[in-house]
């Protein structure tokens, strides 16, 4: 049997006569908080950009990413290899450790996955939220089955509808 993390992936396996079935990924949340950390007024990415592959969402994180430099330059945190071609502020990689003080340092955390596949995320939104971050994740088919909008996470589709949440929060 073959265990995947979203439902898209487990329909094609069925399809072909394979055994799969869903196993969601998890976390520690005593390995991940950090209470007693100040938080800055950031918004934190952590992922990698991929120029050579064609992973769904590739261009679309790109052009979000660049959206937030432009608008908060100074508050926007972006770590991950490949994203040179956005300019300052870019962290190429960093160990776990590194990451989760990242998000336990910030106010915000973005979740834009390279795949749209039916109940998938990355286990970085979990970490992140582990970590105390407030979430802003790209929706997704099935966010609602773990996650309450405005509650667990906040969730949004165009880069226009992250603007309007990210005006309401003072960066």
């Amino acid at each position: 049997i073959t265990l995947f993390s979203n439902s898209s992936d487990i329909r094609k396996m069925l399809e072909i006569g394979g055994r799969a079935d869903f196993l969601q990924t998890g976390y520690d949340y005593n390995y991940y908080y950090a209470e007693d950390l100040h938080r800055y007024n950031t918004i934190t990415f952590i992922g990698n950009h991929y120029h050579n592959h064609n992973f769904q969402n590739k261009d679309f994180r790109a052009t979000v990413l660049s959206e937030l430099i432009n608008q908060y330059s100074e508050n926007t945190k972006i770590y991950g290899q490949g994203w040179e071609f956005l300019g300052r502020g870019i962290s190429p990689t960093m160990s776990k450790n590194e990451a989760f003080m990242a998000y336990n340092h910030s106010l915000l955390a973005l979740n834009i996955p390279h795949f749209d596949f039916d109940d998938y995320y990355s286990d970085r939104l979990l970490r992140s939220m582990a970590c105390g971050c407030c979430v802003l994740s790209k929706k997704y088919n099935g966010y609602n089955k773990e996650f309450t909008n405005l509650e667990n996470i906040v969730v949004w589709e165009t880069i226009n509808e992250l603007k309007e949440i990210e005006a309401k929060i003072p960066m």
